[in-house]
This record gives C-alpha cells, sequence and structure tokens, in this order.
C-alpha cells in the first residue's frame, strides 16, 4: 500500500495543481492516470515477489506478465481492466507460492493452472525474444533485407525506397493498356505527389495518453487573439486559455452555437482539426469552427488532409477522397468529394500512394506491404488506377511485389506455438475500442509453416512423455501434460521441464555405524 502511494502520490499532486491552481485542461483521464501507475507498481511489486517465492528454476518467467503492457491495444479504462488483470493473476500466483516448501513444484490441478499458463506464455515470450537475437545477429552479418546496400529487386524494401516516378513506372511495366505508352512520357515530365496514413488508430475518449503521429496534436495557438486551445475529453470541446495572462478564455466548438464533437479531435497545430469521421476548418477572423468534410458512415479517417497540387486528398480506412482544393480555401462551406476511389486492399496494410495529374483526370499508385514481414499482414502488391474527369475508376496494372523476408522470418512467433500465438494477439485485443485502420488482409498460413509447427508439436509431445516418466507425476497429470505439449508445442514442454524437476536417483548407501568410545 506504501509503495502505490509513493507512486501515486505525486501524480495526483501535480494533477490537483494544475486543476486547482491553472488553467490547463485536467480531464477524467488525466486523474486515471495515478490509478495506472498504482496498478503498474502492484503488478510489478507482486511479480517480484513471485520471483522471490516461486520455483526458482520458472518464477522469473513471471516478470513478462507486466511487459503486456505494452502490447495490449487497450486504452482508457479498458487498460485499467487489463492491468487489473494482470494484477489478478499475479496475486493468484503469489498465493500458490505460499507454501511451507517453497520450492515444491504445485501438484492440485488449480494450483498448477494458475502457474503453467503464465509460465508458458512466459516461455513463448522468451523464445520470440530469442528469436530477436538472432535477427541481431543476421543484421550484424549484413544480408539482412532491411540493411542490404541494393535492395532486392521487386521486393517489399524496393518498394518502400523508390521515388514515385521509379514506382509508377514499375507498376506500369506490364500494363497492356493503349495509353501506357503515353503515360509513361508523361510520368518522366510530371510531379509525383506522395500521401498515405498517418496514424494506424483513430483517437479513443478518455484514452490516457495522446496520439502521437505526424504532427498529430491536442492543441493549436490563435496567434492574433493569443489564446492556446486544448480539447477536452470532458467537454468534448476546445478550452481556452490566454497565452499571456493564463487566464480562461471559454470554449470552443462546432459552428455558430459551439456544438460538442462527436468524438474526440485532433489538430495539426494550426488550423485543421479531424476527429474519427470528419475534418473541421479553424477561422481565426470570426473565431470558429466549421465542418468541412464528412465521411459516409464506417468509413474513419486515417489522417490530417493532404494538398496534391490544385487537390485536397483525405484516406479513410475503405476510400480515397478528392475535393477542389480552391473550394477549401474559398469559404468555410460543407465540401462534397470530386471523386471517390474504392481504395483496393486493407488500410493496415497500405505504405504508400503516389499520383500524378493527368489531361483529364489521375493516374493513381496505391502499395501495400506496410506489414508485410509480419505473419498478420497482407500479400504485398502494388495496384495503379485510373481516375477520369468524370470519376469513373479503371484498373491500370497491378503487379505482386515480392516478400524480402522467407517464411521462417515472417511466421516466427507463430511454428513455435500456433494455439499460443493466435491468444496472445486476441488477448492484445481484450478491452480494446475497434481499430478498423488497423485492418489487414491476413493470407493463410504456408504448407511449409504447417509442416514445422506439426514437426515440433509432435517433438514436444514425444519429449513430454520421455520427461513425464521421470519426474513422478500422477497417470492423469502426467497425460494431461502430454497432450498440452503437443497442442501448444515448445511453450508447454518449456514450462514442463522447468516447473518439474527430474527426481532425485538414491543410491543404495552402507548404514552409518555407532562409534565406540
Amino acid at each position: 500500500m506504501l509503495m502505490t502511494l509513493g507512486v501515486a502520490l505525486p501524480v495526483v499532486i501535480i494533477a490537483g495543481y494544475q486543476d486547482a491552481m491553472t488553467a490547463r485542461v485536467v480531464d477524467l483521464r488525466h486523474w486515471l492516470i495515478p490509478l495506472a501507475a498504482g496498478l503498474v507498481a502492484c503488478c510489478g511489486y507482486l511479480a517480484g515477489a513471485y520471483a522471490m517465492l516461486g520455483g526458482r528454476r520458472y518464477a522469473w518467467m513471471v516478470l513478462t506478465l507486466p511487459g503486456f503492457f505494452l502490447f495490449s491495444d487497450a486504452s482508457g479504462f479498458g487498460m485499467l481492466a487489463v492491468q487489473a488483470m494482470v494484477l489478478a493473476v499475479l496475486a493468484t500466483l503469489v498465493a500458490v507460492a505460499f507454501k511451507p516448501d517453497l520450492g515444491e513444484p504445485p501438484r492440485r490441478l488449480p494450483a498448477v493452472l494458475a502457474t503453467a499458463v503464465p509460465v508458458q506464455f512466459g516461455a513463448f515470450t522468451v523464445l520470440v525474444l530469442l528469436s530477436f537475437g538472432v535477427e541481431m545477429v543476421w543484421i550484424a552479418q549484413g544480408s539482412h533485407p532491411n540493411n542490404i546496400p541494393v535492395p532486392l529487386p521487386g521486393g517489399t524494401k524496393e518498394a518502400q525506397m523508390a521515388k514515385g516516378q521509379d514506382l509508377l513506372l514499375k507498376g506500369l511495366a506490364g500494363s497492356r493498356h493503349p495509353e501506357a505508352p503515353l503515360w509513361r512520357e508523361q510520368i518522366a515530365l510530371s510531379e509525383t505527389f506522395e500521401y498515405g496514413r498517418s496514424w494506424t488508430y483513430a483517437p479513443a475518449r478518455h484514452e490516457m495518453s495522446n496520439l502521437s503521429a505526424l504532427g498529430a496534436s491536442t492543441r493549436f495557438g490563435d496567434a492574433e487573439k493569443q489564446v492556446q486551445w486544448t480539447f477536452s475529453h470532458d467537454r468534448m470541446r476546445f478550452v481556452g486559455v490566454g497565452v499571456v495572462d493564463r487566464q480562461p478564455k471559454g470554449e470552443l466548438g462546432i459552428g455558430a452555437n459551439h456544438a460538442a464533437f462527436p468524438s474526440p479531435a485532433l489538430t495539426d497545430g494550426e488550423r485543421l482539426i479531424v476527429n474519427v469521421d470528419a475534418s473541421y476548418q479553424y477561422d481565426k477572423e470570426s473565431g470558429r469552427i466549421y465542418q468541412r468534410t464528412q465521411l459516409p458512415p464506417g468509413e474513419v479517417i486515417s489522417g490530417f488532409p493532404d494538398m496534391i497540387g490544385e487537390t485536397m486528398a483525405i484516406l479513410s480506412s475503405r476510400a480515397l477522397y478528392l475535393y477542389d482544393a480552391r473550394a477549401v480555401t474559398e469559404g468555410f462551406d460543407l465540401l462534397q468529394p470530386r471523386f471517390r476511389i474504392p481504395t483496393p486492399g486493407a488500410i493496415g496494410d497500405l505504405s504508400r500512394i503516389t499520383q500524378i495529374e493527368l489531361l483529364d483526370g489521375y493516374l493513381i499508385s496505391f502499395v501495400y506491404e506496410y506489414n508485410a514481414h509480419l505473419a498478420t499482414g497482407g500479400v504485398p502488391f502494388q495496384q495503379i488506377v485510373r481516375v477520369d474527369g468524370d470519376g469513373q475508376v479503371e484498373l491500370i496494372a497491378r503487379r505482386t511485389i515480392k516478400y524480402d523476408h522467407p517464411p521462417l522470418y515472417r511466421y516466427r512467433t507463430w511454428w513455435l506455438s500456433p494455439l499460443v500465438d493466435t491468444v496472445w494477439r486476441k488477448a492484445t485485443g481484450w478491452f480494446a475500442p475497434p481499430m478498423p485502420l488497423a485492418e489487414m488482409d491476413t493470407p493463410p498460413v504456408p504448407r511449409s509453416m504447417w509442416l514445422l509447427a506439426g514437426v515440433l508439436m509432435l517433438l514436444s509431445l514425444l519429449a513430454a512423455i520421455w520427461r513425464t516418466a521421470r519426474i513422478g507425476l500422477s497417470p492423469a497429470a502426467r497425460w494431461a501434460w502430454v497432450v498440452a505439449c503437443g497442442a501448444l508445442s515448445l511453450p508447454a514442454l518449456a514450462a514442463l521441464w522447468l516447473i518439474y524437476p527430474v527426481r532425485e536417483q538414491w543410491q543404495d548407501a552402507p548404514l552409518a555405524q555407532p562409534a565406540h568410545a
């Protein structure tokens, strides 16, 4: 308790001072930070306590549990729920560890489950970290795809590094469209524009940390009025503070009535504002915020609008919208898109968009390879479309981009244990809000990886049969462990090996003889 107060109390004091003595915005989400800090501190304490009380062979594995916070997609109250869940698991482990013989392995089913499951996930984490060590050796050798001097031809790294003109020419290389030769000439003479998504998730209400990506901020300033506006998650409006006198300057919402924003808003630090599905503009003369664009239901904006020559582009989770840039500067009316171009893949796989202007439209390249180095990433490809003056979208060319990383690397967490890897990925989404900007077109697992995983599961099962015969388990417990090792593969086998040491073999020895005085 004292440790928790020692961690949380300074944060409470700072938040209380900011709330009571300054005009800064202090929301409910800021008051959640001391609670989160206390939960994290308690988790660290209990993990350390179990490392001291539990079996010395396996207790240290539990130190990986608090690291789960780094991978969780939860935010706000959801993150508090995740921290409370880990705290409950650690408290259960410490309760199980309190027994007369601290080194005795658990024998009862509840204690075995409470111990074995965290140790298996800890073993899985350690095995994954070891794979990163192998990758560091790969990098040191100079043959890693990400640090070789010349990218592999037709690979993902080449697609990342290529100039816009070269990328368009590569995409058009296999096109038989009658206008392709003309476009190749025009590409060499035209200015190319590059843009894409700015962030991988939309801001959620009461999240304890702000989105950090490409200039996103919760504040913007009005230099003429000397006011700084900060978005409040409680009021769902911007709250003004004087730059000079540090006094409150009121609230700023949408339109003349200062209506509340329907979802948390982000700014570029000047006058552009976006939330989940709309963009807004701040007018310094009138001191008002006007809504400029609105996405259809079900679509999520992926970043700030991009000015592309005489066009403004907005990328959503499902489509690319192009607006007339002149209408943006001529007033504050709600804009209607000139063109809507459906994106050809999942937004989570999109890495870059390259665009040039034609005499009667646009030539646009979409490259999808952002997560191609992961097992969950979609098959990398490039697709080029033409948008004519009437808004008709025509597919011009599509090419498959080669993987730079072999399957053994991409699926390195999956073949260690398909079931544990699946549960881990599901667990990262517990208590998390929907994340449409992270959706990926995950392909089926290659047959070679299924074969490798199957071989490791079979070897784990055979090793478990041999191991359990030497550690004195009951028949039911023995075969339960054998089945678990066959299903969960290497993490379960590592947990079995660590939790249950081999029985000591006592040799027959001559009895001690009494000494004669």
